[in-house]
């Protein structure tokens, strides 16, 4: 406990430094610059209004990285109930095996899950390329 005590300060003494020096350079704005310039960017981008349709792919690329998100997640709660399983099974084989099967179920998945993902990059990569009309501008 001493040590956790003595290392949150050690940490809080050298992030403090960091946060003051991070004001330095701050510019300060009234409420009126920054409603104009809320105002300039939203005419600048259309604001939404009449602007071109969402681009597929960006949509499955979103897609992809919320579940790669979510597969992550379940891989930690999975890896850790199975080192908690493992920990309080106090010696007794099944339980240890049952942990163990936890934790190998959890990485075979995650591999999987990874080589789906990098097949899909390189497969979209090469529609990509296929789809994608170039065009040589000769002088």
């Amino acid at each position: 406990m001493k040590f956790l005590k003595i290392f949150l300060i050690v940490i809080i003494l050298l992030a403090v430094p960091v946060v003051v020096l991070a004001q330095e350079g701050v510019v300060k704005k009234t409420m009126a610059d920054n409603i104009k310039g809320n105002i300039v960017a939203g005419a600048e981008y259309g604001a939404g209004y009449g602007s071109k349709p969402p681009d597929p792919r960006r949509i499955i690329e979103n897609v992809i990285k919320v579940v790669l998100a979510l597969v992550g997640t379940i891989f930690l709660v999975y890896t850790v109930v199975g080192g908690y399983w493992y920990i309080t099974s106090h010696g007794e084989e099944d339980k240890a095996e049952q942990a163990m099967n936890t934790i190998r179920a959890a990485v075979i998945g995650l591999v999987i899950v990874l080589a789906a993902y990098s097949i899909t990059i390189f497969v979209g990569s090469k529609v990509k390329e296929a789809t994608t009309l170039e065009v040589q501008l000769t002088k």
